[in-house]
């Protein structure tokens, strides 16, 4: 079995593309058909043999590597889908976040609209309500996510390790992503978190992410849209 093996993968190597052998197989057997070469091993059982073995092994080894190429384009197969799943969910993302990121603008705009038509006086350096924070919280960590996504660098289609190069980048841009969130905006999530639950209102993903680091990006996201849902629900 060893040797078997060892002779595979010497055939796997060093033979040339599928079709070829038979080529070379077709060329042996007409070879072998001409009339000189019939007359000598006429009669010759080891002739024979030896017929037998050379075209058996031209034969054999132009099967297996068939089999081999087949297994190689099933395999590339497999990683030309996995690359097109993982640039699908990136692009997905950062739809996601676009969109999240313009829907909590347009939300602490109106809101602000809102409060500015209503002709009541107010006293200079009233501190801001807790919904307007919440908006411009939210805002303000959607605004970084978008700026961030906007110039990350997007895995390409190409070949197996350039695209798994490209892919462990952006693994590390999405982790330092992750760590400014933490930096610029943690504290002031779990304080706005803190108001919320005073007031007997909770968010999963406000929760969940507090309690434990965000463990990427999106789990960024879904924090801040957490906390703009909060934001509506508080009276104006």
């Amino acid at each position: 079995m060893p040797c078997l093996h060892a002779f595979a993968e010497f055939v796997y190597r060093h033979a040339p593309a599928p079709g070829i052998l038979t080529l070379v197989l077709a060329v042996v057997a007409a070879v072998v058909s001409t009339p000189m070469v019939v007359d000598r091993i006429k009669g010759s059982w080891w002739g024979h043999a030896v017929l037998f073995v050379i075209l058996g092994s031209i034969a054999a080894m132009e099967i297996m590597v068939i089999n081999h190429a087949d297994v190689e384009n099933q395999e590339h197969f497999g990683t030309l889908l996995w690359q097109f799943n993982e640039q699908s969910r990136h692009f997905d993302e950062q739809r996601q976040t676009m969109a999240a990121n313009l829907q909590a603008i347009k939300d602490l705009d109106s809101y602000l609209r809102q409060r500015s038509s209503i002709r009541t006086k107010i006293e200079p350096f009233t501190k801001p309500s807790l919904k307007q924070r919440a908006f411009e919280l939210s805002a303000a960590i959607l605004q970084h996510l978008a700026s961030r996504e906007f110039f990350a660098r997007t895995p390409a289609l190409n070949s197996s390790k350039s695209f798994e190069q490209d892919a462990s980048m952006w693994v590390a841009y999405d982790r330092q992503t992750v760590e400014e969130y933490k930096e610029k905006f943690e504290f002031a999530v779990r304080k706005i978190r803190d108001e919320f639950a005073a007031q007997g209102l909770t968010d999963t993903y406000v929760q969940q992410f507090t309690n434990t680091d965000p463990i990427n990006s999106t789990s960024v996201r879904v924090l801040a849209e957490g906390i703009g849902r909060l934001a509506k629900q508080l009276k104006d």
